[in-house]
């Protein structure tokens, strides 16, 4: 509700934790208003929108878009996060993200420049699932995006893992995700799952 985004704002300035849920981008202006508020002060933001039936339509505009000097967790989706926006978190440290195969890749592509988010030490990542992939074609390809971010961040000692980990933990998945992962994957360039950093 943008209303209620605004007398927020208001109330509190200065928050440092902020947990969004918003299902369009009806909400984009007021939410850009109060980030750039909170920016000096926020440290961790959850920021998602709902993407039921909006994931490949939604064109809104970025909604970070000046810098956060504080901010050490974010947990975001594509599209309401542009990955060029990571040039604005220079304390970052967990980033939490979900978006499509493309976006893995350009993550990737980013993160090969040391100086993007130089704290970073922990990367959870979950790719949207293609109507008309089965899924082993799906977790081999989230695998194999994984490995290309996991490169990219060979010499910042960065954790790269699943989003979902947990959940395929739970339902007897994970083993079998690790496994795979620890085949194809260097010595050097694997980490355990079961023991990712907070």
């Amino acid at each position: 509700n943008p209303l209620l985004l605004s007398v927020v704002s208001e109330i509190a300035p200065g928050l440092e934790d902020v947990s969004i849920v918003f299902h369009d981008e009806r909400c984009n202006a007021v939410l850009r208003r109060c980030l750039k508020l909170w920016s000096p002060s926020l440290k961790s933001l959850t920021l998602r929108m709902s993407l039921a039936g909006t994931h490949s339509s939604y064109e809104g505009s970025p909604i970070i878009d000046s810098p956060f000097s504080q901010l050490r967790f974010l947990a975001v989706n594509a599209p309401v996060f542009l990955l060029s926006a990571v040039r604005f978190l220079p304390a970052l440290e967990v980033l939490h993200f979900e978006g499509e195969y493309a976006h893995g890749l350009e993550l990737a592509r980013l993160l090969k420049d040391g100086e993007l988010m130089p704290c970073l030490n922990n990367i959870q990542v979950s790719f949207a699932w293609a109507g008309d992939e089965t899924y082993e074609l799906h977790e081999k390809t989230s695998r194999d995006i994984r490995k290309e971010i996991r490169r990219a961040c060979r010499k910042r000692d960065v954790f790269v893992g699943d989003l979902y980990w947990y959940a395929k933990y739970v339902e007897g998945e994970l083993e079998r995700t690790m496994e795979a992962e620890e085949a194809d994957t260097p010595d050097d360039d694997w980490i355990d799952y079961y023991d990712p950093p907070t």
